[in-house]
């Protein structure tokens, strides 16, 4: 199995500036990158879904079908916990080229009785 990172689809890249761009090559950059700002990723998601502050401080983005709050950082750079939710979102969002893992939630299968 292959630690690459997803690869944001091909059609999908041209479609946005390229300042948002190159938030987006962040989130999918390999290794993690430690130098993604909430700000950053968030006009990223006003172009390519929707970022909405909360009234609690959060940020709730969402693309595709999908959503993710967000927590305001600390620091300037969102850690690499957040990279990788972002990441995850941004796959079953459909912004990625590679297919959404199954679920790990599913219900268990049922022990047959002997």
């Amino acid at each position: 199995m292959s630690h690459d990172a997803p690869a944001i689809a091909p059609g999908l890249r041209d479609t946005i500036p390229g300042t948002h761009r190159r938030a987006l090559e962040k989130v999918f950059q390999h290794p993690l990158t430690h130098n993604l700002t909430l700000r950053e990723v968030t006009h990223l998601f006003e172009t390519i879904g929707s970022a909405e502050h909360q009234h609690n401080g959060d940020v709730l983005l969402r693309v595709g079908g999908e959503h993710l709050s967000l927590k305001p950082t600390r620091g300037k750079d969102l850690d690499a916990t957040e990279v990788m939710d972002l990441r995850h979102l941004l796959v079953r969002g459909g912004w990625s080229d590679n297919k959404p893992a199954q679920a790990i939630h599913a219900e268990p299968e049922p022990i047959p009785e002997s």
